[in-house]
């Protein structure tokens, strides 16, 4: 795959657009907790009025901790159905349909404090584009949280999964180490948790919890 190709044969978006309405619910019956582990991670290096993008925010799960904290919220989906939710919730300041195949990203350099990306990176079989679009549009010392799949115990020697027929990319720790070194990109902390997926062929999945920092120019 070429980067920036998403996961599967058919179209992600469309997909979640079928999903928005059920996404909530199925979220806690798959016990997924990836929202609540970034804000516990990074909202200490945080304080009310910072500006933080939420890449890929969906349904805004992960950045209603961060708007109850006094955090400025703008966030970024391919998802039409996705975006509707999320403003039912009240919490975004701003709210961008726009698909993260696309580069550069619809904002400017050094536009935002902070930014967060919990549950998409595995989509992606390429991160740089990402890695480099974050790169430019974070200030100097702002915070980059996200989640990646990790490899488990025997899938080392592979980089993506059959999982509910749909395939899910491992990003490997040496890739990140890389990207983080190429995009200027400091590791504060990192956390490993394991999550269901709801599908029987993989019940499980191991994700990479990521707390990075822009070094300054």
């Amino acid at each position: 795959m070429s980067a920036g190709e998403l996961l599967d044969t058919e179209d992600s978006i469309k997909i979640h657009d079928q999903e928005a309405a059920a996404y909530d619910r199925q979220v806690k019956e798959y016990e997924w907790h990836g929202h609540d582990v970034i804000f516990g991670m990074c909202h200490e290096y945080m304080q009310a009025g910072d500006r933080l993008l939420d890449l890929g925010i969906g349904t805004g799960l992960a950045s209603l901790p961060f708007a109850g904290v006094g955090v400025e919220i703008y966030g970024i989906d391919g998802s039409a159905e996705m975006l509707k939710i999320c403003r039912t919730k009240n919490m975004a300041k701003e709210l961008r349909q726009f698909d993260l195949r696309n580069t550069p990203f619809p904002y400017t350099d050094h536009l935002f404090d902070h930014i967060i990306c919990c549950g998409v990176l595995h989509f992606f079989g390429e991160l740089k584009p990402i890695f480099a679009e974050t790169a430019r549009i974070i200030k100097p010392g702002g915070l980059f949280t996200y989640i990646i799949v990790s490899p488990v115990e025997g899938d080392e020697d592979y980089s993506s999964r059959m999982v509910g027929g749909g395939i899910v990319f491992m990003h490997k720790r040496e890739y990140i180490a890389k990207l983080l070194r190429d995009c200027r990109f400091e590791k504060l902390k990192e956390l490993t948790m394991m999550s269901k997926t709801g599908a029987a062929d993989v019940p499980e999945l191991r994700y990479g919890v990521y707390v990075t920092r822009r070094c300054s120019e």
